[in-house]
C-alpha cells in the first residue's frame, strides 16, 4: 500500500494512505511526496489520487 507524505507548514508529516488523505479533506493544492517521486506534486497531478 502506498504511503504519502504531506508538505504542511515547512515539515513533512505522515506517512498517510489514501484512505487517510480523504479523511483529512487534502485539496488538489495540497502538497505530496511518496516513494519513487524525485520532487513534491500537488496532489491534484497524482493519477491515483483524482477521485478524492
Amino acid at each position: 500500500m502506498q504511503k504519502y507524505y504531506l508538505h504542511k507548514d515547512g515539515r513533512q508529516v505522515g506517512p498517510y494512505t489514501k484512505e487517510d488523505l480523504a479523511q483529512i479533506r487534502i485539496t488538489r493544492d495540497t502538497m505530496l511526496w511518496f516513494d519513487g517521486q524525485v520532487d513534491w506534486q500537488e496532489a491534484g497531478t497524482i493519477e491515483e489520487l483524482a477521485d478524492l
